[in-house]
């Protein structure tokens, strides 16, 4: 994800095989394929490391796991293989893996996109388009507006300190203004979520409802959760 004409934060993928590196705002991005096994990625780190030494030395690197399952092994790996001896600082590591987060987490490194800085800092409204479904076990933080371009299943989860928009199905957890924002505000394409989640409230969806399956819009008014139909015109 990387930032783009100071709006937006995109989502992107490593399709080629490769792991990518970027040039960004505020460094480097580092962008590993979900795919790649343990082999894969340590060959592929030691590819670039060896190959571009002059780029990373004293760089700013966020390392974006994507959808990875990274354990804490694997995280020293990288440590003790790549950025000690590349000389580079990890501004932050984004991952969408919850037990990635959670280990990341309990060892005191820098998780999420990282805080902007200058001007990117004056934005009030900023958004993360992530273009990808998001799988069980899969959880995005970002404290703007989240777009997801494909679904959220059942057991993945998204939280946005704004709105959250879902292309497609939201079957997982959606908390949108997850930082306390009441006027935030959660859309979808197919709503089937057995939950929703706006500021401090949660409110609970039987299958009966008459919007499940549904284009909505919900928010809340009046302390009650409203849900409206979303009419998308072509």
């Amino acid at each position: 994800m990387n930032e783009k004409n100071g709006e937006e934060l995109r989502g992107e993928t490593a399709e080629n095989g490769q792991i990518l590196l970027k040039g960004g705002v505020q460094g480097l991005r580092l962008i590993i394929p979900e795919h790649f096994s343990g082999e894969e990625l340590r060959k592929g780190l030691q590819e670039i490391l060896s190959g571009g030494k002059h780029i990373l030395q004293g760089a700013r690197i966020v390392f974006d796991l994507q959808g990875r399952a990274t354990d804490a092994g694997e995280i020293l790996w990288i440590l003790e293989h790549f950025v000690w001896p590349g000389n580079v600082s990890v501004l932050s590591w984004v991952t969408y893996s919850a037990e990635t987060l959670e280990i990341l987490r309990r060892s005191g490194f820098p998780t999420g996109e990282p805080a902007p800085t200058g001007h990117a800092a004056e934005r009030t409204h900023r958004s993360l388009v992530l273009e990808r479904s998001l799988r069980s076990g899969q959880r995005v933080e970002h404290g703007g507006d989240v777009v997801i371009v494909g679904s959220v299943n059942d057991g993945a989860e998204v939280f946005a300190g704004g709105n959250i928009v879902v292309w497609g199905r939201l079957q997982g957890i959606a908390h949108a203004g997850s930082e306390g924002n009441a006027d935030a505000r959660i859309l979808t394409r197919v709503f089937e979520a057995s939950q929703v989640r706006i500021g401090r409230k949660v409110s609970y969806v039987d299958k009966d409802s008459s919007w499940w399956g549904k284009s909505v819009v919900i928010g809340i008014e009046d302390e009650t959760f409203i849900v409206r139909p979303l009419t998308i015109q072509s």
